[in-house]
């Protein structure tokens, strides 16, 4: 059975951005030194409420992320969601690859409009 297919009354599994979305949470959260508390913490004084077993689970890919969690993880690591979306280069708290490129697409439109 192909992986992305379901069978009646089963959740849709994860895909690979769902995949990995749950790896980078973990990697920014390791990286940054936070237990899942900490983050659950920070998250909830943004205004969205994703329990320490929520973290959990999102991190094991037992939870999916909505637009809305996505954007309150990404402001509490302080990092653009694309940041979640993409798979990183190398250390665990560097922008994804394709998060620099746009930036500096950004830079050189601004440089070119100056």
């Amino acid at each position: 059975m192909d992986d992305n297919k379901k069978e009646p009354g089963q959740k849709n599994p994860l895909g690979p951005v769902g995949r990995q979305v749950a790896t980078n949470v973990s990697l920014l959260r390791t990286a940054r030194g936070w237990s899942r508390s900490e983050l659950s913490e920070r998250v909830a004084s943004l205004g969205r409420n994703i329990p320490q077993l929520g973290i959990a689970r999102i991190e094991t890919g037992a939870r999916r992320v909505d637009a809305d969690d996505l954007v309150a993880l990404a402001v509490a690591f302080g990092v653009g969601p694309t940041a979640l979306l993409f798979p990183h280069s190398g250390a665990p708290d560097e922008l994804p690859e394709i998060a620099r490129l746009i930036e500096e697409m950004r830079r050189d439109r601004r440089t070119e409009s100056d």
